[in-house]
This record gives C-alpha cells, sequence and structure tokens, in this order.
C-alpha cells in the first residue's frame, strides 16, 4: 500500500531523460509529488552533495527524510514509496 501520509519532492533539469522516468514511474504509481526546477536550489543541494538530477527527497510520516540523487532508481523508489 501507498503512505499517504509521506510528501516527496523531486528537484529535475529540463531534458532529463532520468527526471522523466522518475516522474512516469510515479505518476503510474498513482502517487503524488511536487515537481522543482533543480537550478533554483542549486547552490543548497550542492552543499548537501548532490550534483546530478534528479534529487528526490521523501518526507515520511515518522519524520524520517530520505533523499538521493542521480538517475532513475527503482528500487529505492518502490523501498520508500510503496509497501
Amino acid at each position: 500500500w501507498k503512505d499517504n501520509r509521506m510528501s516527496i519532492t523531486i528537484f529535475t533539469k529540463p531534458n532529463c531523460q532520468p527526471c522523466r522516468m522518475t516522474k512516469r514511474w510515479l505518476d503510474e504509481n498513482e502517487i503524488q509529488y511536487t515537481e522543482l526546477p533543480i537550478s533554483d536550489y542549486a547552490d543548497i543541494l550542492k552543499v548537501a552533495g548532490h550534483m546530478s538530477a534528479p534529487v528526490v527527497q521523501i518526507n515520511k510520516a515518522n519524520n524520517d527524510v530520505v533523499t538521493w540523487a542521480g538517475g532513475f532508481n527503482i528500487k529505492k523508489l518502490q523501498e520508500h514509496c510503496l509497501k
């Protein structure tokens, strides 16, 4: 089942195939997310060590935050978005 109490933010850039694949997977699994342009947050993300797109941030109901960057990672999406 999907945890509706979590929030997902995806930082993307134009013409990014992994970004499109990540959004498509979330859409196909009917998981809501917020998409933000990575360029607007580049300095903050760089300081956090995230150098490639997409950057996916999941805020879970138990206040855990999971973040990863760089590529379409179906295993992490399944692990953190589906139960």
